[in-house]
């Protein structure tokens, strides 16, 4: 899968394998590593060998191939390269994963996913976003972010699940990252009016991840306190002095 205005001089990709690391913490439920070689299948190999992983325990994209249109399996590529970005995925997050690369692919939308720790940790706590970048994406993340809500709805659908493993959050361009983020400095200047005039004040309904945001914000803020009323879509964040227990 070639990534959008992601360009590789021919001469870095030579015919002797490199691999690439990236930092991920190692606790965390995968890791990424990058191969580089002559064809796909002969990339793939040698990515499998050198991570100890089985076909069934990995998950492949080809991310480049310089000077070539669409690469065939087995296919030499004459003072070309093949780049391969292995991933290690566990339980939700690589159900997770292929589900969603199966509804871009039948969408016929290109773009790469990558994972990453939300909450800024590795925790068994915090969630695995799943971010996906290309180009022209609005149209998963739709109007004030309905459409990819809706993609959440179904990806949660697909890998089903106990309730037990991690959660996992898809994320558009960092959509949802930047919302949460404006929702936070929005609860911190909402906290600033409350201190100011003693008197509680309710924020728009939002969704439950922009709820939390909000939360999360105030949650070390002196002289007030949150809490979430409401039912449904009209769920919303009501932020209180401290003195006010109404």
């Amino acid at each position: 899968m070639q990534i959008p205005g992601d360009e590789i001089a021919t001469e870095e990709l030579s015919h002797s394998f490199e691999d690439t690391a990236h930092n991920v913490p190692a606790d965390a439920p995968f890791q990424v590593w990058e191969f580089t070689g002559d064809s796909i299948e002969e990339a793939k190999a040698h990515a499998l060998a050198e991570t100890g992983l089985n076909e069934s325990e990995a998950v492949i994209d080809t991310i480049a191939s310089t000077g070539l249109s669409a690469a065939l399996p087995g296919e030499k590529l004459a003072r070309q390269g093949v780049v391969v970005r292995v991933w290690k995925l566990d339980g939700n997050v690589k159900k997770a994963f292929i589900a969603l690369r199966t509804l871009l692919e039948k969408m016929s939308i290109v773009a790469t996913i990558t994972p990453r720790i939300g909450g800024g940790d590795s925790s068994n706590l915090a969630p695995v976003i799943l971010d996906v970048e290309g180009e022209d994406l609005g149209l998963l993340i739709g109007w004030r972010g309905e459409t990819l809500y809706s993609l959440q709805t179904v990806l949660n659908m697909m890998i089903g699940g106990d309730g037990t493993g991690r959660k996992v959050v898809v994320d558009v361009e960092r959509y949802r990252a930047r919302r949460e983020a404006q929702v936070a400095q929005m609860a911190i200047r909402v906290a600033d009016r409350v201190l100011e005039t003693g008197q509680a004040y309710r924020m728009d309904p939002m969704r439950a991840y922009e709820r939390r945001a909000a939360h999360l914000a105030l949650q070390n803020y002196k002289g007030v306190r949150t809490e979430s009323m409401g039912e449904e879509m009209e769920r919303r964040v009501v932020i209180h002095p401290v003195a006010d227990r109404a």
